[in-house]
């Protein structure tokens, strides 16, 4: 029963879950110790599931100085200039065609950034409505369907997740608005081919979007001849690009950028806001200054050596993971890593797979499984180190003795079998 209380002002408050009088300070202060508490922490060794990242102390302080800063307010320029100094910034990492203005904003994420990428380009090219989208795509292509009208139509990949352009290229019609192409996806850090999509696009006169949330903040600071890796930016033809400060920037969470190729598709959201008299480029209104802030300050702190550094020690790190798991008992992988993310198999079957995520998850490690197809998805990031990869195989193979002995089919459907047994 709803229990209400009549306060000196006479309104009627329902304090059922609100406290009546307040708790101290110091009483709130333990229980959001205690929440803490029940949450894995990213030095615990166990975390292999996300592409977000424990926050640089740098970035950290940036945010807390700039988080009360309102992006809107005239009274705050130097959160502002900072945000244009970032545009400008990976607007010339990316190769954009001009980098000197603003192309651009610091939005909360890669949802918002690829959403308003398609709200750009159909303010372009109004009437158009559909999106080609291979099915490894991120989730927000259901968003960018539900709040912009689109319809995303999807482009089949094969069982490793490899897009074929010429299948791509059969499906746009006169209703095609754009490709939503990936550099590094979610579930598996795959890169699509984007030159070829950009050649398709221009061709057709498409918009082609290339959402590197993951992928935008390792792929150009790695040698690309030495691992195999195309061009993901405007150089590759490219006229929006998605990046997330807070996967592998080491920023705080609630930082995404959308960076489009020149100043028009950022002039076609604008909108002039009767009160206060400001102009509007964002998807967002009030905007914190954190976000900007701790984006600014890793950018200018590590600077390009600095995430050459990162990005290459992300893929030795995955070379080393690899390496070792090819000692443990039917290990295969579902494609060939191309960034830091692995999709295990085990077995050479699902229902095996799902048991060995069901021993990890009971030994503690947080490993995301996907069930099309069926694997476990495993992220090596800048807080994983060898010793916590050592721990991680150890536990596969003590999972491996546990369910028993193994006898492989006559033909295996994994992909790349490393492990003893599908490989042998």
């Amino acid at each position: 029963m709803l229990l209400y209380i009549l306060t000196q002002k006479n309104i009627l408050v329902n304090c059922n879950k609100m406290e009546q009088n307040g708790l101290r300070e110091d009483e709130v202060l333990d229980q959001l110790v205690s929440r803490a508490s029940e949450d894995t922490t990213f030095d615990s060794g166990l975390i292999f599931n996300t592409e977000c990242c424990d926050p640089h102390p740098l970035a950290v302080s940036a945010y807390n100085m700039f988080m009360d800063r309102n992006m809107m307010k005239e009274q705050n320029p130097s959160v502002n200039q900072m945000e244009i100094e970032v545009i400008q910034m990976l607007s010339e990492l990316f190769y954009a065609p001009d980098s000197s203005g603003l192309n651009g904003y610091v939005a909360s994420g890669g949802t918002e950034a690829n959403i308003v990428a398609f709200w750009a380009a159909s303010r372009k090219n109004p009437g158009k409505r559909k999106i080609l989208t291979p099915r490894h795509a991120h989730y927000s292509k259901d968003k960018i369907e539900m709040l912009l009208g689109l319809e995303a139509v999807e482009v089949p990949v094969s069982r490793d997740f490899r897009l074929d352009p010429s299948d791509v290229e059969k499906l746009v019609d006169n209703d095609t608005l754009g490709i939503f192409a990936t550099a590094g996806t979610s579930r598996l850090g795959v890169i699509d081919p984007i030159p070829d999509l950009a050649r398709i696009a221009d061709k057709h006169g498409l918009h082609l979007h290339v959402d590197a949330a993951y992928g935008g903040y390792i792929i150009p600071f790695l040698d690309k001849e030495k691992y195999g890796l195309p061009d993901i930016g405007f150089e590759a033809g490219a006229h929006s690009i998605t990046l997330d400060p807070h996967k592998f920037g080491l920023c705080p969470l609630g930082a995404g950028i959308i960076l489009f190729s020149d100043s028009s598709y950022i002039d076609s959201i604008a909108y002039q806001a009767d009160f206060p008299k400001i102009e509007n480029r964002t998807l967002q209104g009030s905007r914190s200054g954190g976000p900007v802030a701790a984006t600014w300050a890793m950018l200018k702190h590590l600077g390009i050596e600095g995430y050459e550094r990162l990005a290459e020690s992300l893929m030795e790190r995955r070379d080393y993971l690899v390496q070792n798991l090819k000692d443990v008992d039917g290990i295969g992988l579902i494609t060939e890593p191309k960034l830091s993310a692995l999709g295990i198999t085990y077995r050479d079957d699902d229902n095996e797979t799902l048991l060995l995520h069901n021993y990890m998850k009971r030994e503690g490690f947080k490993i995301t499984p996907d069930m099309n197809p069926n694997s476990l998805r495993v992220i090596m990031h800048h807080h994983i180190t060898k010793g916590h990869i050592d721990n991680l195989v150890q536990n596969l193979k003590e999972a491996a003795k546990s369910l028993g002995a193994y006898v492989p089919n006559s033909v295996s459907k994994v992909p790349y079998p490393i492990g003893k047994s599908l490989s042998a």
